[in-house]
């Protein structure tokens, strides 16, 4: 009798031990809308932050997030210090010449970002449909933004802002002619702060890029690919009961979501 109760004791702890949350660490860089440390009032932590929350609900892994700026968050990535990051595998591709293979990801949203600009501050009233039309212009991106390099290939004079809110205080403040901006930060930023000027901001329609982005590992790590196929399991639970929806709707700032943003 006592033989079969350690039997069943051993094994009820081995169970414990197996059920118990995994704790893995991320890198993470303060995003507005995306990825916010401090609570954002009215919201939550972000877009990406408030998905992983649910999905841990549903996945039984606890992410431990480093908040550190982007360059160091994209260094103790690429050198192995932590297993995750936050951004897109197209992402990382471009800006360390690799292939996109060497990368896989838990994607959340497509990213998919335009080039914005004021109408009140036109000298005429131009609506701009081609990229071409840069040519010459100024344009403001965010600091690290992937597409940096092909940006100035169309000519135009480029500079880098922190953080997007102040890239649009830039637009409006005639210190730029454009700024290239997801579409999910500028709009809320739009809906919240501009709200009797949405029809003052234009964007030329084509995207000028277009790319998925959530959780980031290498996919050699044999143990972080695990995982992350427990993570997706949660993605997908929560995509079913409609949750993952209700945050995106959230961020957006009203429920009319393109259909493009969404993780099928």
């Amino acid at each position: 009798m006592k033989k079969l109760f350690l039997l069943f004791s051993v094994c009820l702890l081995l169970h414990t031990a197996n059920t118990e949350a995994k704790e893995i660490k991320a890198v993470i860089t303060e995003f507005p809308m995306l990825a916010s440390e401090e609570k954002i009032p009215g919201l939550g932590n972000g877009l990406f932050i408030d998905i992983f929350n649910e999905i841990m609900q549903e996945s039984g892994i606890k992410i431990n997030y480093l908040w550190v700026p982007f360059a160091r968050a994209q260094n103790m990535f690429m050198s192995d210090k932590v297993p995750f990051t936050f951004g897109g595998t197209d992402m990382f591709a471009r800006l360390y010449n690799k292939n996109i293979e060497e990368f896989g990801h838990i994607p959340i949203v497509m990213i998919r970002t335009f080039y914005f600009y004021y109408t009140p501050n036109q000298k005429r009233k131009h609506i701009f449909k081609k990229f071409e039309e840069l040519k010459g212009m100024t344009v403001m991106a965010p600091r690290g933004w992937p597409t940096a390099k092909e940006i100035e290939e169309l000519g135009v004079k480029l500079a880098f802002y922190d953080d997007s809110i102040t890239g649009f205080k830039m637009l409006i403040a005639g210190r730029t002619d454009f700024i290239n901006e997801s579409e999910i930060k500028a709009f809320n930023i739009i809906n919240r702060f501009y709200e009797n000027e949405v029809n003052n901001f234009k964007i030329i329609k084509k995207p000028w890029y277009i790319a998925s982005s959530g959780l980031v590992y290498k996919s050699a790590n044999k143990e972080s690919a695990y995982i992350a196929k427990k993570l997706n399991n949660g993605l997908y639970k929560i995509k079913a009961d409609g949750r993952y929806k209700i945050i995106i709707q959230r961020y957006w700032g009203s429920k009319n979501v393109p259909e493009e943003l969404f993780i099928k």
